[in-house]
């Protein structure tokens, strides 16, 4: 997942800026991360590697290959083929 990046100018106290700067602080990633968590927005981590239901280590899946990992919504985790089979056949079906 590639995502665009722009600058932008922030005020924040200059003491405040000087400490940072001292410890190492990257003011950018920081921002990032509280913005993030005050909008409850997940960063999707594209290293994983398998199922967060199973364990099963898989590719992800492509357009030319379908089987392999998932983005499950709103679960927001990589699911596997045999995972997802398992969860849809576990939802209820109600006649009308």
């Amino acid at each position: 997942m590639c995502m665009e990046r722009i600058n932008t100018n922030i005020t924040i106290d200059t003491a405040l800026k000087k400490k940072a700067q001292e410890l190492g602080i990257e003011l950018s990633a920081l921002m990032d991360n509280a913005i993030r968590e005050k909008l409850n927005v997940k960063e999707v981590d594209a290293s994983i590697d398998k199922c967060e239901f199973c364990g099963k280590k898989e590719e992800k899946a492509t357009a030319k290959d379908p089987i392999g990992l998932i983005w499950l919504c709103p679960d927001e985790k990589w699911i596997c083929d045999s995972c997802l089979k398992r969860k849809i056949r576990s939802i209820p079906v109600s006649k009308a």
